[in-house]
């Protein structure tokens, strides 16, 4: 329904879409891509600067190295793939830099290096909101996705309705996703996709 309702409504800038076509010819081409979004920050902290209440689940923030096993696993099944990185913490992608190097693609996007959250900085809130919404883009059009319990990573799905996802919400093993993250994957959800007239 989210995708639908986004196909209907919603109309991206040009100027925005222009800057991800041209990150994504300087960046994604010629490689496959497993995007990454990890909520780091503003995932434990309201608007007003307090916790967040609720269940764990909800408000747990998963750190990098959850992510770590299946992107090893990407990278064994794609030897020449490469990392898109979306996240509000500094330190989640000094993280994953470190393991993976030159293998790693991010925007320019602020992002915090402390407790406090990216949308509790000062500066300009359309600078933050054009940030997330060009990581969201360039997530949708990454060839796999992981992804936490966020708006962001949602969001994608929105814009790719075919994209092969894995929530990392749901604590998933990789032993679940052999052979997951291979063009084989996305050929398989095209063609049940278009099959299905979806």
């Amino acid at each position: 329904m989210g995708a639908r309702l986004t196909n209907e409504f919603i109309r991206v800038k040009t100027g925005i879409l222009n800057q991800v076509e041209l990150f994504y010819d300087a960046h994604f081409t010629g490689h496959p891509v497993l995007g990454c979004h990890l909520r780091g920050t503003d995932k434990s902290t309201r608007f007003d600067g307090k916790p967040f209440d609720g269940p764990r689940e909800f408000t747990r923030i998963i750190p990098p190295e959850e992510y770590f096993p299946f992107i090893d696993q990407f990278i064994q099944q794609n030897p020449n793939g490469k990392l898109f990185i979306a996240t509000d913490q500094l330190q989640f992608l000094k993280k994953i830099v470190a393991q993976y190097g030159e293998r790693v693609i991010q925007t320019d996007a602020i992002r915090s290096a402390t407790e406090l959250a990216v949308f509790q900085r000062s500066g300009s809130g359309y600078q933050r909101g054009t940030e997330v919404l060009t990581d969201a883009l360039l997530l949708s059009k990454c060839d796999f996705l992981l992804k936490c319990f966020s708006n962001v990573g949602e969001v994608a799905l929105y814009f790719n309705p075919r994209l092969p996802v894995i929530d990392m919400f749901y604590n998933p093993h990789p032993d679940d996703f052999e052979n997951f993250l291979t063009s084989q994957t996305m050929s398989y959800l095209v063609a049940i996709n278009d099959s299905s007239g979806q």
